[in-house]
């Protein structure tokens, strides 16, 4: 066990020991670096691996992990070898594991466990969408950590694999009794272990829904998984319908993808019995509605009337009956306006795309009501075009593609519905721009990956958006924004980037002011002019950081900080403070780049030796304090402001509280005791403010045995 206090790599110290495992130690820590808490795995070697086949495994699950960002599933961000024992640095998912709820409290609710389907099948949908696959193959309770908001988080990546097509058989039985499917430890009849692909893991998940729901632990007698109303028969049987289809003992007759899982679950009281009994009434009554609405119809078309004409008038009077709703703020209204214009042509596009952008652009978290707890409402406006994706056109599968690209973000859905706009004549906006965008969902997929494979590409992307796309149309923007995105994930591959994205950006800075009267009235509410300018300012910050952080011109340093500064009032000065209707959003984004702002003027005055930039940091730390107030959003900082005093008297007094100027005590007093004064939490839980890696200290001045002496 390694002893509390040691620090791994120079920066990661073990604070205590949360769990443990059969081979396994886990340590909370803290990154002294970036005053982050991380989960820390230690690997004993019992002499039945050696060292090196261990960090091999944990290479590959490190492999999978590193660029995954789904909010399911983990990152690993770091491996250690030292001394012969592996660590392992991984996100810390605070909670308890599903099967540790199970034993106190027995079979879940079953909306809630159809909730944490959804999370889960949607975490499998995006590892199966990487390239190549991951198939994950150890589904079960103990693998799911319940978090305290309610969300799930799915752990241990062990026994995942990348899947190969070429591939007949796996070479080793994996997966645990009960949960795997047949095919982890051979066929019906218990001949070969056959390759592992999607449909396994739909397996898995079917089990551990079984299992949540009903209590029935399918490792144990009687070793089988029943129709669910068996134990329970209050239980839907449309839910009992998915999991059965889903642990078939042939992948064949299960579903084949997980898409096919989650829109099942999403309708699952539609497969139930008294569901399907009302609409056969409903046929009946149509079928004989019908034949009177031939004879009506006859007479319509016998009087002249075009029932095209009319069609097309209804849609569009439907349109803008959802327009003014939504003007209006009346989101309800306008998102059933937008379902009866489908009911109307369920091939026209203006509903689809006014109904997600309805979602996603003012329709506010808080509007949502609350359910799967990891579902965006971007996306759930993308889930009523994609009950029609078969008849929707291309400008809608486009829209779908930026959605899940630009407010979810999902890359490798983005990718695949990028991928299928083909069809130019339904498309406005060239078809050249959704396969540019592949390009850039690859990148984003695989931060890791050879820049130069797609750069030209996305070079090529840039000069078609500059040239070729009008100043005024809204598109124009997002696509400054993301090729941008990609420069700057790309940096530390290819530094000629950073001046790249400096002129990129000016020039889009340029038009967009150019425009703004124009684009005023084109773009949504929440993602207008002020919003473009301020994400471009965002980023040209952290470039000018960048830059500043690789200069060694003391001189050039403090130009580029002073750069990323005047990019932070430009950011800064576009959100709305004022008033009541100030979001929590913009609260957190005015307290991240007020902190940076802040930093980055204690860097220039450790650079240049020029208190001014001391005080000038102090008075942004207390003027965004002040403004903030002290909810959770100001925590980090707090944080970063009595992490700064820290260092600063210490410069100035030496490292013993007891010997610094009793003004400066009484400063760190007066900061640490604001930030305690942080609300509490919705869940009862004090946020994390005050993670200082010099917190006892801080902590003894406050309460006076660190303040001895004083002058």
């Amino acid at each position: 066990m390694t002893e509390l206090g040691t620090v791994l790599d120079g920066k990661y110290e073990i604070l205590k020991k949360v769990g443990q495992g059969g081979m396994s130690i886990v340590y909370l820590a803290m990154d002294n670096r970036l005053n982050k808490q991380w989960a820390v795995k230690e690997i004993k070697n019992d002499g039945s691996k050696s060292t090196a086949t261990l960090l091999k495994s944990l290479e590959r699950e490190a492999n999978i992990l590193k660029d995954v960002d789904h909010p399911v599933l983990p990152r690993i961000v770091d491996i250690i070898n030292e001394n012969g024992t592996i660590y392992v640095v991984m996100d810390f998912v605070e909670g308890k594991p599903l099967s540790d709820v199970l034993k106190a409290e027995g079979a879940q609710d079953q909306n809630k466990v159809i909730e944490w389907g959804r999370a889960l099948a949607s975490a499998l949908d995006y590892l199966h969408s990487m390239n190549p696959p991951i198939i994950y193959r150890d589904m079960k309770p103990s693998n799911v950590m319940l978090k305290p908001d309610g969300s799930v988080k799915l752990i241990d990546f062990g026994t995942a694999k990348e899947y190969i097509v070429e591939n007949n058989a796996d070479t080793t039985a994996l997966g645990t009794r009960g949960y795997a499917a047949p095919e982890q430890f051979g066929d019906s009849q218990g001949r070969g272990i056959y390759n592992t692909d999607a449909r396994t893991d739909i397996y898995n998940l079917g089990a551990t829904l079984y299992h949540l729901v009903t209590g029935k632990n399918p490792c144990e007698p009687p070793y089988e998984i029943k129709p669910i109303r068996q134990w329970n028969p209050t239980l839907s049987s449309g839910f009992e319908q998915i999991i059965i289809k889903c642990c078939q003992p042939s992948p064949e007759d299960r579903y084949q993808s997980c898409s096919e899982l989650l829109y099942a679950l999403d309708h699952y009281n539609e497969l139930d019995n008294e569901f399907k009994a009302k609409a056969k009434r409903k046929v009946a009554v149509f079928a004989t509605m019908a034949g009177l609405s031939i004879l009506s119809g006859c007479c319509a078309i016998f009087g002249g009337v075009k029932k095209g004409q009319l069609k097309e008038q209804d849609y569009n009077n439907k349109i803008a009956e959802a327009e003014d709703a939504v003007d209006s703020s009346d989101y309800n209204k306008a998102f059933e306006c937008y379902k009866a214009a489908v009911d109307i042509d369920p091939t026209a596009s203006e509903a689809y795309i006014g109904y997600m952008d309805t979602y996603a652009y003012y329709y506010t978290d808080e509007d949502v009501a609350t359910g799967t707890g990891t579902e965006t409402p971007a996306e759930k406006g993308i889930k009523f075009a994609l009950r029609n994706i078969d008849k929707v056109k291309d400008d809608v599968k486009y829209e779908i593609a930026l959605l899940y690209f630009n407010e979810v973000p999902d890359y490798s859905a983005a990718r695949k519905y990028f991928n299928m706009v083909g069809d130019t004549e339904n498309f406005a906006n060239d078809v050249k721009q959704a396969k540019y965008y592949e390009a850039i969902c690859d990148n984003k997929i695989n931060k890791t990956a050879d820049f130069n494979d797609s750069k030209q590409e996305v070079f090529d992307f840039q000069q078609y958006n500059s040239d070729n796309i009008d100043d005024t149309n809204t598109y124009k923007y997002v696509n400054y924004l993301n090729i941008a995105t990609i420069y700057v994930d790309k940096l530390s591959s290819d530094e000629e980037l950073a001046n790249r994205t400096i002129e990129l950006l000016q020039e889009a800075s340029d038009k967009l002011n150019d425009n703004a009267t124009v684009l005023s009235k084109e773009f949504p509410e929440e993602r207008g002019v002020n919003y473009y300018s301020g994400q471009y300012s965002a980023i040209l910050c952290s470039v000018y950081t960048y830059l500043a952080e690789k200069e060694s011109d003391p001189v050039e340093q403090v130009a580029y900080y002073r750069e990323a500064i005047n990019s932070i009032d430009s950011y800064l000065s576009g959100l709305d403070m004022n008033g009541d209707a100030v979001t929590e959003k913009t609260k957190n984004v005015y307290a991240e780049y007020s902190r940076k702002k802040a930093e980055i003027y204690v860097s220039m005055g450790d650079i240049s030796g020029d208190d001014k930039n001391y005080e000038l940091a102090e008075n942004v730390y207390l003027s965004a304090e002040q403004m903030l107030g002290v909810d959770d959003y100001s925590a980090d900082l707090y944080t970063s402001h009595l992490t700064y005093l820290y260092n600063r008297y210490t410069d100035l007094y030496g490292s013993a509280p007891d010997t610094w100027d009793k003004s400066a005590r009484n400063t760190v007093i007066s900061v640490y005791n604001s930030g305690s004064r942080i609300s509490m939490l919705a869940d009862g839980k004090k946020p994390q403010w005050n993670t200082l890696i010099h917190k006892p200290v801080i902590e003894a001045i406050v309460s006076g045995t660190g303040s001895k002496t004083g002058k």
